[in-house]
């Protein structure tokens, strides 16, 4: 009976070595196998990963299908709350000065500036929202001079003789809501049309 007992016992030792030995295998062919040949960055702890691949034409002996997903935030680059229904979009890239999209018969234009045009733009009017406006004057060929901030008779001169159509809701004048002004555009904004 002791004989059987031993026997069972060795057994039962011998099944658990066995499942040791493949439970040990197991977890060193795991960890060959799945981890990465990439040295870890040791940079600051909860720092951004950033991962950097370089693209080249060639060809491969097999190919991995890969799935790749960029993420970038969304910021708004500018901001108009004319009312209304927006009747065109100018699709791709547009020029400061250019038509971005209109709104029933009104047509919005870009400026780059740093104050948002809040307001209609007529003679005797003063502000940085008019300098920004001078400057695109200017830059169109328009306009003579410096930009000063004050609306007066040489840049009422200038708008009508840049007027395009539906610029102004009286002559001389910026409809309020007719120019957007664009902060981090240098030139060009990008605009896509969905």
């Amino acid at each position: 009976m002791k004989d059987a007992s031993a026997r069972s016992a060795l057994g039962l030792l011998l099944v658990l070595a066995l499942m040791a030995a493949a439970a040990g295998a197991a977890w060193w062919a795991a960890r060959v196998t799945l981890t990465s040949a990439v040295p870890e960055d040791t940079g600051a702890q909860g720092a951004v990963q950033v991962a950097w691949a370089e693209a080249s034409q060639g060809s491969v002996g097999r190919s991995l299908p890969l799935s790749t997903t960029l993420r970038q935030p969304a910021l708004p680059v500018a901001q108009n709350t004319l009312s209304g229904v927006v009747t065109s979009i100018a699709p791709g890239e547009v020029d400061e000065g250019d038509v971005v999209y209109v709104v029933g018969d009104t047509a919005v234009r870009v400026v780059q500036g740093e104050s948002p045009f809040w307001r209609e733009l007529a003679n005797n009017t003063k502000g940085e929202d008019v300098a920004a406006l001078q400057q695109l004057l200017i830059a169109e060929g328009y306009l003579a001079g410096e930009a000063d901030g004050d609306f007066g008779p040489g840049t009422e001169k200038a708008v009508k003789a840049g007027r395009r159509p539906r610029v102004g809701s009286r002559p001389g004048s910026c409809r309020w809501g007719s120019w957007l002004r664009c902060r981090r555009c240098r030139r060009w904004c990008s605009w896509v049309s969905r």
